[in-house]
């Protein structure tokens, strides 16, 4: 095998690669629980935090920027290469800022994904998706988390706002669609007309979730959260300024 040559940017990416793949993969695991044979485990679980994943890869899209490498990165043969793809990430360059496309959520080939946790990039994703809507209004105490990017072979795309409010979650959805048809809801909550737009809510009791849909300008649009933190008038507001 050839020797490969690294700069100090690289070598100082490829560690970042390394620590985040031992701590992954040589994490101490929880004894099996034995409740069953009557022995009680009282010992608390620990919650998953859903956003370690992101957490991550923001991580390594900071260091990329802190050392100017302005290209795709792509890390080959050895060790590195079982690291990159166990992270499974692409780092692409969007007008001087980084954008994480992972590799392995895309659904086919025909799908390209992005993640930005970044508002002040969300504005420039509009290069990859000219089409795309920034939301106007998201109810106060929201924190915005990320916007998930997705475009397929047929021009289409879906764009996935995520927001957070302490443990509830807001999602708006933005998904472009070739042919306008008929809007369809199931567990209908009622309708509202609006000056260029139906918005037809919904509710979940069994997922305790509650939202709306609407069409717009070729666009379907889904806006969803918890029962608790979303009531009609605030779901009016959010669509009004989707």
């Amino acid at each position: 095998m050839d020797t490969i040559e690294w700069t100090p940017e690289e070598l100082r990416l490829r560690e970042k690669f390394v620590e985040f793949y031992e701590e992954d993969y040589q994490r101490p695991t929880r004894p099996l629980d034995t409740s069953f044979m009557g022995e009680a485990d009282n010992r608390p679980a620990k919650k998953m935090k859903w956003r370690s994943y992101a957490a991550r890869a923001a991580a390594i899209a900071l260091l990329v920027a802190a050392t100017s490498i302005t290209t795709a990165i792509f890390v080959s043969e050895d060790y590195a290469s079982a690291v990159k793809r166990s992270i499974g990430q692409k780092i692409f360059e969007l007008r001087n800022d980084v954008v994480i496309a992972p590799e392995g959520e895309a659904a086919d080939e025909n799908e390209t994904v992005w993640e930005i946790d970044d508002m002040k990039v969300v504005s420039k994703a509009k290069s990859l998706a000219p089409q795309l809507r920034i939301p106007s209004y998201v109810p106060p105490g929201y924190e915005f988390e990320k916007l998930r990017l997705s475009q397929y072979g047929d021009g289409t795309y879906t764009g996935e706002y995520q927001y957070k409010k302490g443990d509830a979650e807001l999602v708006i959805i933005y998904h472009s669609i070739l042919e306008e048809g008929s809007l369809y809801m199931m567990n209908n909550d009622g309708s509202l007309e609006l000056e260029d737009r139906t918005v037809y809510f919904w509710e979940d009791s069994i997922t305790e979730t509650r939202g709306a849909n609407m069409t717009l300008d070729g666009i379907d649009v889904t806006v969803g959260g918890d029962m608790d933190e979303l009531d009609k008038e605030t779901l009016i507001k959010i669509a009004k300024g989707v």
